[in-house]
């Protein structure tokens, strides 16, 4: 194999092909999820996830790091729900108030965080900053395609705050895992 095809090959498997991976598996979750089919939303984005975590060795790593960033998803999407930041709609397969696909979501967050947010390392200020936007974003959309409901004022406020302390604290986890692998 050319080193050309060696570079393109490398490189879908990292940063493009992930960040593809990531955009459309949270796009077709939430908006099965706001169709009514969780459990496409589920499917989808696990099988995400699990394609993800195996085409990024050590896979024992991958998995540990989504293990790792589901239970911190359980944690603040139980908390944002407790907090009535965030609703979803009452079904089966819910935990703690909050659907199983909104928790894998959390899952494959983990995939990009040492690969297309890999940037991120060593930058807390930063990923703060990237958390903050861009888990707002991410929630706004989800409610303006009808997968959540954010019923206060307060509530991007509030999301965008939690995700300023959760993204740096799981690209820290992410890279405590890499070095441990």
């Amino acid at each position: 194999m050319s080193d050309q095809l060696r570079w393109v090959r490398d490189a879908l498997r990292s940063r493009i092909f992930n960040f593809v991976l990531f955009q459309l598996a949270w796009f077709i979750g939430v908006t099965s999820a706001a169709r009514g089919e969780p459990l496409l939303a589920l499917l989808v984005v696990s099988g995400a996830t699990v394609m993800a975590i195996g085409l990024r060795p050590p896979f024992g790593a991958g998995l540990r790091l989504a293990l790792l960033a589901l239970l911190v998803g359980i944690l603040i999407e139980s908390l944002l729900a407790h907090l009535r930041v965030t609703e979803f709609k009452p079904a089966p397969g819910n935990l703690l108030s909050v659907p199983l696909w909104m928790l894998a979501l959390w899952a494959l967050l983990s995939t990009t965080l040492s690969s297309s947010l890999g940037w991120l390392r060593g930058r807390p200020l930063l990923g703060a900053l990237v958390g903050a936007s861009g888990g707002a974003l991410s929630y706004a959309l989800g409610a303006r395609l009808g997968a959540l409901t954010l019923p206060g004022e307060y509530a991007l406020g509030v999301i965008a705050a939690v995700w300023a302390i959760a993204l740096p604290l799981l690209v820290w986890l992410a890279r405590s895992q890499v070095a441990s692998a």
